[in-house]
């Protein structure tokens, strides 16, 4: 039979578990400023006040790491436990992790975007860092890996960076 495999409840749970810690490790990693940094970045008169948004953007997101990925890979086993109910997970955590705080640049990158008005360009990086993360986490779901699933649709997160750097290289005042 083409139909995936079934699925207990339990499975499912430890998926959306894992996904809610990496999704709240992403939003951390920019300490929730993406509304601030639209509205400054709409507000940009020149080209001067707008990298200084961006360089404060990045100087945040980078004190956030250390801050956020030290309590993590001290206390991954007991993350672990917690979202899977098994220390079995720990380098996954950390993976995860790794991953969620990697593509802090990707919300940032979007959010300069949508405050130049290039709000195509931003959504844009972020439905093509949502394919391909979707497809990467289903494929590990049929193949029976909640967690792999999870980190593949991390990494959809590092795509979505990549093409918002690239949409924005080119933005000017």
């Amino acid at each position: 039979s083409m139909s995936p495999p079934r699925r207990d409840p339990k499975t499912f749970a430890v998926f959306t578990q894992f996904l809610l810690f990496a999704s709240l490790l992403n939003l951390a990693a920019v300490v929730g400023m993406q509304n601030g940094l639209i509205r400054q970045a709409a507000a940009a008169s020149d080209a001067e006040f707008l990298a200084r948004v961006r360089s404060a953007a990045f100087m945040i997101w980078a004190g956030a790491i250390p801050l956020l990925i030290v309590p993590v890979m001290l206390f991954s086993d007991a993350i672990s436990d917690v979202l899977a109910g098994t220390r079995a997970h720990r380098l996954p955590v950390i993976a995860i992790a790794l991953l969620a705080l990697a593509a802090g640049p990707a919300q940032i990158w979007c959010s300069i975007l949508s405050g130049r008005k290039r709000v195509a360009s931003s959504l844009g990086a972020q439905a093509i860092g949502l394919v391909v993360g979707t497809a990467m986490a289903a494929l590990m779901i049929v193949r029976g890996n909640e967690v792999a699933a999870v980190i593949g649709f991390a990494g959809g997160w590092i795509v979505t960076m990549g093409f918002a750097w690239l949409f924005a290289a080119g933005l000017r005042i």
